[in-house]
């Protein structure tokens, strides 16, 4: 992650987003979820979809329902469509600095994303889709740039 995203205040910042958004996930479904590093960075997957990516120096942040007019200040949101997931959907397109930036505005169409994609429209949590491909290393690295600053829990420090 240090060659993905050299600024160490920038990256705590990922981190903690990753992380809060697996506590979100975690709670409904323990199996609900998965992350994968990539060498330019990492995504995670809730049920059967993309909930949050920082690859190649862009974060892409998953949101579900409607957006404050402050949400469109910087970066790019444009709608998505997932099948298994219900209308409006968008996404935040943009640097990991301007996601800081305007993240109060986006969290709570975050964690609607990340409820939603967490379980089934019977309210029956999901499995990942992606799990075979979780990387444990990540989160155990997650929890460790983030420990100092607050506790974290999860399932999925090992395989």
């Amino acid at each position: 992650m240090e060659s993905a995203c050299p600024d160490a205040t920038t990256r705590r910042f990922l981190m903690k987003l990753l992380l809060d958004s697996i506590a979100i996930a975690e709670r409904l479904g323990p199996n609900s979820w998965s992350v994968t590093l990539f060498k330019e960075g990492f995504r995670l997957n809730v049920g059967q979809v993309e909930a949050f990516t920082y690859k190649r120096h862009l974060a892409h942040y998953f949101m579900f329902g409607a957006l404050s007019g402050r949400a469109y200040t910087v970066g790019d949101i444009i709608p998505t469509f997932f099948r298994s997931m219900p209308q409006p959907q968008s996404v935040f397109i943009g640097s990991a600095k301007e996601l800081q930036r305007i993240h109060p505005a986006l969290a709570q169409a975050h964690k609607g994303f990340v409820q939603t994609a967490a379980v089934t429209t019977k309210g029956k949590p999901r499995r990942c889709s992606y799990s075979r491909y979780h990387s444990p290393g990540l989160y155990q690295y997650a929890v460790h740039v983030v420990s100092p600053y607050r506790a974290s829990g999860g399932r999925r420090g090992a395989a």
